[in-house]
């Protein structure tokens, strides 16, 4: 576990510093340590003999992994503690979502703690405000949640009291994860192309990558819509924005109606519907807002416009990532949104800009700190 990087953190106590704590506990959920009086309850009692021989195994030479006696209760100590650190890394973290993070989670969260014990639900979290690098961040190894998610992370929508296909569906999910777990475990076997700093798959993805983001910039564009009465109405116009010709209108049509009919994609908070699909309409990601001259009342809210994020259908997720990070957008930067509302396409698109290039970058960093670049 510790070469895999799932080794607990032994070195002080985790809430207030001491490296001596006084009366050391591991807490085996967080992998920290800590004093018996700092923080809550529970966690492994240790011993100054069994912290030692922890504090040996974490950080010590591999060689000389075991090479340390310890008394019978130290031992029956240590022993216990590692158990127990290893029965709750073998269980899956789990973040709870649904369209507020208050109703439906909630209830669903109930019913899995009730039907399973391989899980460890970490969060319970509004899905308009989820992000696949907080979830990283949080240790999270599985979403489960009440409305469909388009997101680079694992993830599975059940109903918030989980019928018997409900269940069978999370835990596919979660033997899955654990199965990838116990591959990481296991040493890796050299390949062929091991040697190499790059390999093709790198550069075409990169290349995607960069060729969707300028896609999406060029073609970036806000449209000021009168007349529009219905959703419907702007669901049709929706659809035309980007298409080429009357096939390509129908299919992009066809596929923004089948995503609203499965979760309406209006956000109340913002006043805008977020309109997304993967669709074969368009060839390239795209980008564009519809601004409504008169607000339209629906009984969710107040519609000003709609966002549009268009990705073609493709085997790869790089279209879907640009795609995402715009979307991302609207919630970290809120001038985006408003310069949008203004039709303020010049610095709409180069905020669009600063988040991409800056997202590449990353990509690149990235592919920099695994030796691959």
């Amino acid at each position: 576990l510790c070469l895999a990087g799932y080794e607990p953190l032994a070195d002080a106590c985790a809430l207030c510093g001491r490296e001596d704590p006084a009366e050391p506990v591991l807490d085996t959920v967080q992998g920290v340590l800590r004093c018996r009086d700092c923080g809550g309850g529970g966690g492994r009692p240790l011993c100054r003999d069994s912290l030692a021989a922890l504090r040996h195994i974490v950080y010590g030479d591999p060689k000389r992994l075991y090479s340390f006696r310890l008394g019978e209760e130290p031992l029956g100590r240590l022993t216990a503690a590692a158990e127990a650190f290893l029965a709750e890394q073998k269980k899956i973290a789990v973040a709870v979502v649904c369209p507020s993070g208050m109703g439906a989670s909630r209830m669903l969260a109930a019913n899995l703690m009730r039907s399973l014990h391989n899980i460890e639900i970490r969060q319970i979290m509004s899905a308009f405000s989820i992000r696949p690098e907080m979830l990283r961040e949080n240790g999270i190894d599985l979403v489960i949640s009440t409305v469909p998610l388009e997101i680079e992370f694992p993830s599975v929508c059940v109903s918030p009291i989980p019928q018997a296909q409900d269940m069978l569906i999370i835990t596919h999910a979660v033997e899955t994860i654990s199965a990838k777990r116990e591959r990481q475990l296991q040493p890796e076997e050299k390949n062929a192309s091991s040697d190499l700093n790059i390999t093709w798959k790198d550069i075409r993805s990169l290349t995607r990558t960069g060729e969707e983001i300028s896609q999406l910039l060029d073609h970036f564009l806000i449209r000021d819509l009168s007349g529009i009465a219905k959703v419907e109405h702007l669901l049709g116009h929706a659809a035309g924005l980007f298409a080429d010709s009357i096939l390509s209108r129908q299919m992009i049509g066809q596929d923004l109606a089948k995503r609203e009919a499965v979760k309406h994609t209006f956000i109340p908070e913002l006043g805008i519907y977020l309109l997304h699909c993967r669709t074969a309409g368009v060839r390239h990601c795209r980008f564009g807002y519809l601004k409504l001259e008169h607000p339209l009342f629906i009984p969710e809210g107040t519609v000003a416009g709609a966002v549009l994020l268009l990705a073609p259908q493709s085997d790869g997720e790089e279209c879907v990532e640009v795609i995402s990070r715009i979307s991302m957008l609207l919630v970290e930067d809120k001038r985006f949104l408003q310069a949008l509302q203004r039709a303020d396409t010049a610095l709409g698109r180069g905020l669009a800009e600063h988040s991409l290039v800056k997202y590449y970058q990353t990509l690149i960093n990235k592919r920099k700190g695994d030796g691959k670049l």
